[in-house]
Parts: structure tokens; sequence; C-alpha cells
């Protein structure tokens, strides 16, 4: 089995655009040569070889062209943010079986709501001829799975657990990293549009239950009576309700271009994520794969 090659997921690339916390080995450098001209330039100006501003620069330049060779040589070393390390990480880790995706009640509730809240952004917002995306996409650096295509665009359905997550009074998209999400959506499908479309839809009765119980263990009451258990259920019930309000209230659509310089610099970001597993997650991987053939 070969060493699998990096792919930066849609739903995880803007973490790889996570800046580092500590000057990057090629921002270094550029600063570096940066201060080498600006000091050769200033010594220019200096007619008085014996002043004090005149030996102060000189001396300043000797010792960064000194540095300067060694500052060089590390300007290629790979600078990824901890942030970025974990998604790359994560990405073998699942291949190895070792790590699971995440799963909790707001994800349960929006995977089975999606066919709901894809009709209902459908109805409110016009789309005609859409088709409901299953499979996913890849190329040689993105990896994802669109909701719904339509004819210029690529549509991401988020379903929110309540009105209080749901962004009715936001002008622009709450969730930064969606957007970044969207670019590979747009690179992938080759549309020049796309758009993230927060829907409010009811609690399945599933949900409701799991809550009642939850809210009922957390206040201490282990073994509960039939009547009390109506009354927790009809109270999430009632707080996860929605199809009562108006349906201006229940879909909203943030909508953004395609930025050809995001997906460049993503690019830039994965291959320098598989230099990063080449180095240090390959040997690991492969230990690990040796360790199957011996079971």
């Amino acid at each position: 089995m070969e060493f699998p090659l990096f792919k930066a997921r849609a739903s995880s690339a803007h973490t790889l655009l996570v800046e580092s916390r500590s000057v990057s080995p090629k921002k270094k450098y550029i600063d570096t040569v940066d201060k080498i001209s600006a000091l050769k330039s200033r010594i220019a100006t200096l007619k008085n070889t014996s002043s004090k501003s005149y030996q102060e620069a000189s001396s300043k330049l000797n010792e960064l062209e000194a540095l300067l060779p060694s500052i060089e040589s590390l300007r290629d070393e790979i600078s990824l943010s901890k942030t970025a390390l974990r998604t790359v990480r994560t990405f073998y880790a699942e291949r190895m079986g070792v790590s699971k995706p995440i799963q909790n009640k707001y994800l349960k509730k929006g995977i089975l709501n999606e066919a709901e809240s894809i009709e209902l952004a459908a109805g409110f917002l016009g789309w005609k001829g859409y088709h409901r995306i299953t499979e996913r996409k890849q190329d040689d650096f993105f990896t994802g799975i669109g909701d719904v295509e339509n004819a210029n665009s690529i549509d991401d359905i988020k379903n929110s657990w309540s009105f209080d997550t749901f962004p009715y009074w936001e002008e622009d998209l709450p969730d930064p990293q969606y957007k970044t999400q969207g670019q590979v959506y747009m690179h992938l499908y080759k549309k020049p549009l796309a758009s993230v479309v927060y829907t409010l839809t009811d609690a399945p009765d599933c949900i409701v239950e799991s809550e009642a119980r939850r809210i009922a263990r957390e206040m201490g009451i282990m073994f509960i009576s039939d009547d009390d258990y109506t009354d927790f259920y009809m109270d999430v019930k009632k707080t996860l309700t929605f199809s009562h309000l108006p349906i201006e209230m229940r879909v909203k659509q943030f909508i953004f271009e395609k930025d050809d310089l995001v997906i460049e610099e993503l690019i830039d970001r994965v291959e320098d994520a598989r230099k990063y597993a080449e180095k240090h997650i390959k040997p690991i991987y492969t230990a690990w794969q040796q360790s199957l053939l011996m079971e």
C-alpha cells in the first residue's frame, strides 16, 4: 500500500490558512534581505565614514550579511501552524484507523434533516432544476462533497440547531471558514458562485427524546415517571420547533464569488503539508503497515 497523498477536505481547508505564530523561514529570509538593502541605501547617503551613524549602520550590515547564508539555507523549510498540522495528522490517523470523525447532536440533526432543509431552501430561494449532490469530487489537491448544485453555483446547507444559532440578524457570513469551504467547492465543481444557506427546521423526535432525557439527568433525575418525562419532552419540543415561523425567519443565504487567489494559497499549503507528511508521518505510517503484515 502506497503512502497516501495528502488532500485537503473542503470542510477543513480553512485550517491550512491559519498562520503560524512564529515567523516562517521564508519570511525571515525576505525580511533580512530587505533590511540589508535598506542599510546599503542608508550607508550610501552617509558621507562621513567616521561618523557614529555610518559605523553603526556598517556594523549592522556586516552582522546581517554574516547571518544571511544560514537564514537562506532554511528559507524553504516548512512552516505550518499547529492547527494546520493537526489537520494533516488527522488525515493520516483516520487512514490508520486511530481517529474517527466527530459526531454530536448538531451534526446528527443536520444529517437527519438534510433533505427537508434542501426542499425548504429550494422553495424559498426559487431554485429550479437543482441537483442534490451525492458523490464526492476530488482533484490533485482537494476533496469534498457539496450539498446542492445549481446552474451557476454550489450551495452548502447548514441546519441550525436553534433560533439562537440561526444567523437571522447577520448581514455577513458569520462563519468565515465556510467561505473557504465554498471556494474549494467552486474549484472542484467549476462554478463561479457559491452560497451558504442556513435553515431552521424542527428537530426530529429522536433528538427531542434524547435532549429531554439528557436534561433530566443533568437535573439529577435518574428515574423519571412517564408524566414527568412528558413535561420534559414537551418543553424541549417547543424549544426546538420552528415550523410555525414565517419562512423568511427560517432560511438565510450568503452568496460569494470564486477567488482564485485563495485556491492558489491553499495549493501552496497542501504542498507544504505533503512535504511535512513525507518527512514526519511516512515513517510512522510505514511502521504501521509493517505491523499489519506481521499479524
